[in-house]
């Protein structure tokens, strides 16, 4: 894992997600309002990626890499790439992405909508392992 696995993620299973659009298209409910959706808690990806492992009943060691080589990386290839007019295959802007924090607070979708998601992190981890299992995906 690059960088020290402490980066916010929030997860969203997608049955939370279907449940909020259906109470926002309530005529008595979201009329005009934008709302973040996402399940109840955040957790880092270090957290998130533990919580994978159990879901799919495997053990997991996570090595950390410091990041600094990802990023340089990012830039030389962007400027090596951009005289020949190809797409970085990696550039600083997808390397942020690894590094930026996404927690964010539902509250206005619970106090507004009453959107509580119903299902947990564990639980659509579960799921979601479960259905790529019986996709053979996995």
């Amino acid at each position: 894992m690059y960088g020290d696995g402490r980066t916010l993620y929030h997860p969203l299973y997608i049955e939370n997600f279907l449940d909020a659009f259906e109470i926002a298209m309530r005529e008595d409910r979201g009329v005009g309002g934008t709302y973040l959706i996402a399940d109840e808690t955040y957790l880092s990806i270090e957290n998130l990626v533990l919580a994978v492992a159990k879901a799919m009943n495997r053990s997991v060691r996570i090595v950390h890499l410091p990041i600094w080589p990802i990023v340089a990386l990012g830039h030389a290839v962007e400027k090596a790439c951009a005289p020949f007019g190809i797409p970085p295959p990696i550039h600083p802007r997808r390397v942020d992405w690894y590094r930026q924090t996404r927690a964010f607070s539902i509250e206005r979708a619970r106090r507004e909508l009453a959107f509580v998601p119903a299902v947990s992190l564990d639980d659509g981890l579960r799921r979601a392992y479960e259905w790529y299992r019986r996709e053979a995906m996995i």
